[in-house]
């Protein structure tokens, strides 16, 4: 298990995150998100995880979004369309066109249902409308 915690931290040291108690209050740079880190690494290793932290540490806008659905919802977003992640500028300019604070905000808004999927949806339907802006293109090639 100490082996899986340092290399957790020199992930995140790499992408300039440092992992905090929930019992502070985080700062810029800090997250509390050890679960999902760790359940991100566990299950889709260190190069996706490099990924999805990249996307959000060289963010312009969303570089302090380190909450843990924030994480845990990019990642599922990236899992579950590869093609995304094969063109990793054009995600990176689209996901950084999304105000992921406010994103999660308006998952919190739509509980009872768990943040981290309602933000999965949204971030999914705001991804697509980024990525794939013609749906009869989407339709001609899935044909």
């Amino acid at each position: 298990m100490l082996e899986s915690t340092d290399r957790l931290a020199a992930i995140c040291a790499e992408a300039g995150i440092r992992i905090v108690p929930t019992s502070r209050r985080r700062r810029p740079g800090e997250t509390h998100a050890r679960g999902a880190l760790t359940e991100i690494l566990t299950e889709h290793g260190e190069a996706h995880l490099r990924f999805v932290l990249h996307c959000l540490r060289e963010s312009e806008h969303n570089c302090e979004a380190l909450w843990s659905e924030v994480i845990a919802s990019v990642s599922d977003v990236l899992i579950s369309c590869p093609a995304w992640r094969a063109e990793p500028r054009a995600f990176q300019a689209a996901l950084n066109r999304i105000d992921l604070e406010k994103a999660r905000l308006r998952a919190v808004e739509c509980r009872p249902w768990p943040v981290r999927g309602s933000l999965r949806a949204l971030l999914y339907l705001d991804l697509e409308r980024l990525l794939w802006p013609d749906p009869g293109k989407m339709v001609a090639e899935a044909a």
